[in-house]
């Protein structure tokens, strides 16, 4: 069990994530229909429909921003899913923070460790 029991906990932080993806994925195919339509992308989570800056199961935050200073939507945005300190994800140390970026047309795919640290690689899936 010294063996299987942290196996079995880094398999569920890892499951856990797909969460954090679905809402990013959810939200960047929200901001390509808005920006279809208007001259920027929306600036409000709400506006693209979602009554919630929570991921479904409540693991993760979600918050929108611009780019730029003064942050601006017109050319792109982030949204970054931050796992909840007082939630089950709180203990995922290598993805604690997954972003989807949007600048200029090309979508950048982001991650952070608790500490801050660039882990991209680990937490997206190839």
């Amino acid at each position: 069990s010294a063996v299987a029991l942290p196996s079995y906990r880094e398999y569920t932080l890892k499951s856990r994530r797909s969460s954090a993806i679905a809402a990013l994925t959810a939200v960047t195919q929200a901001q390509e229909r808005w920006r279809s339509n208007r001259a920027s992308y929306s600036n409000s989570l709400s506006d693209l429909g979602f009554t919630s800056s929570t991921t479904s199961d409540g693991n993760y935050d979600l918050t929108l921003s611009g780019l730029g200073d003064p942050a601006q939507y017109v050319s792109g945005y982030q949204i970054k899913a931050a796992a909840k300190s007082s939630g089950s994800q709180s203990n995922d140390a290598r993805c604690a923070v997954m972003i989807m970026r949007m600048e200029g047309g090309s979508l950048r795919y982001l991650a952070q460790t608790q500490a801050g640290a660039d882990n991209q690689q680990e937490c997206w899936p190839k």
